[in-house]
């Protein structure tokens, strides 16, 4: 990738408001650099297309940018130093942020200056190149549809963002098609792979020949709680690996079964356990064989579900015991019918 000098001017005003955290707009910074604003503007929808610049309405600069910036001045300071004069021992010292500035005023480059694929492609950028959007709408679809937060806690942090891409890109997953999600539980995030994904990381597997499954007999399938439905009470699935012994699982109902739970508004929320019980038991039965059969390290939706139960029992289910114990101890109060409260040492 190659940068003109007139793309550097304009990459320079836009790192000048990154660090200054401030915002200008096209004209305004045309104008302090001198340059007309249709050349500006041609400047600036060439280095978006380089994945310098991102935005539309509010551009500016991408880290490859800030990287690009850096690698440029670094090699016009370097030419700068090279070409000074041997004595210099009669001229005034310049401070480490004068010298930085004038090297690049007096050497700004008038050649293209090429940019190392490995400071032009970040994590974004590669895993939007391959999914064939834009870094900024792979962003979004990330931080506002990949990661759930429950009811206000704060939105998605730049770093749980790029936890998330990180297994996007090992595992080559694609979050339009749901196959990664994300969630929090006690304050860390946790990545999950959705059925479909674990379909896709096992079939791209060389080695990879197939699940067998085996069920209990109809007569043998047990009550769902809470529902009219049955279901069996275990599933054994079998992975196949070549030059493996296959792998041999079984996921239990009463080990993964979770129920509903009701939300801060107050409305019964069904789980995916009461109302498709024998499909999620399967499929569980499934990303065990596979994750084990193919040692991966990842957890699936399942045990995203586990989580959430952890949480419900560990805060809701005490909290709702304690009601309750003050209210029977309140009840025996107002009905006089002990004068003293007897509280439990538990």
């Amino acid at each position: 990738m190659k940068i003109s000098k007139q793309e550097f001017s304009v990459l320079s005003a836009y790192h000048d408001d990154y660090l200054s955290e401030e915002y200008r707009r096209i004209p305004s910074m045309a104008s302090d650099i001198s340059m007309p604003a249709v050349k500006f503007r041609e400047a600036v929808a060439s280095l978006r297309d380089k994945g310098l610049l991102a935005g539309t309405r509010k551009v500016y600069i991408t880290k490859q940018g800030v990287d690009a910036y850096g690698a440029i001045r670094s090699t016009v300071e370097g030419v700068a130093r090279d070409e000074a004069p041997e004595d210099e021992s009669s001229a005034p010292a310049e401070t480490p942020s004068e010298a930085s500035g004038n090297a690049i005023a007096k050497r700004a480059p008038t050649e293209p200056v090429a940019v190392t694929s490995y400071q032009r492609k970040t994590l974004t950028t590669v895993l939007a190149d391959r999914l064939r959007v834009s870094p900024d709408q792979l962003w979004q679809v990330v931080s506002k549809h990949v990661i759930s937060v429950g009811y206000q806690q704060p939105a998605p942090s730049n770093e749980e963002v790029l936890h998330v891409m990180s297994v996007m890109d090992k595992y080559d997953l694609d979050p339009f098609m749901k196959q990664v999600h994300a969630f929090r539980h006690k304050g860390k995030l946790h990545v999950q792979v959705g059925y479909d994904g674990w379909v896709a990381i096992s079939r791209r597997s060389p080695l990879f020949r197939g699940v067998e499954y085996e069920f209990p007999n109809e007569a043998e399938m047990i009550d769902v709680p809470g529902t009219t439905k049955k279901c069996w009470p275990w599933v054994k699935a079998v992975c196949h690996v070549e030059g493996s012994v296959p792998t041999v699982v079984y996921a239990f109902f009463d080990e993964w079964f979770v129920p509903g739970s009701t939300n801060h508004k107050g409305t019964y929320i069904a789980s995916n356990w009461e109302m498709f019980p024998t499909h999620r038991l399967r499929t569980k039965a499934y990303c065990l064989a596979v994750r084990e059969g193919l040692g991966i390290a990842l957890y699936d939706e399942a045990d995203g579900e586990q989580f959430h139960r952890a949480e419900f029992t560990d805060v809701t289910e005490p909290q709702r015991a304690v009601e309750n114990r003050s209210s029977e101890l309140l009840a025996q109060l107002e009905s006089g019918e002990e004068d003293e409260l007897s509280v439990s040492d538990g």
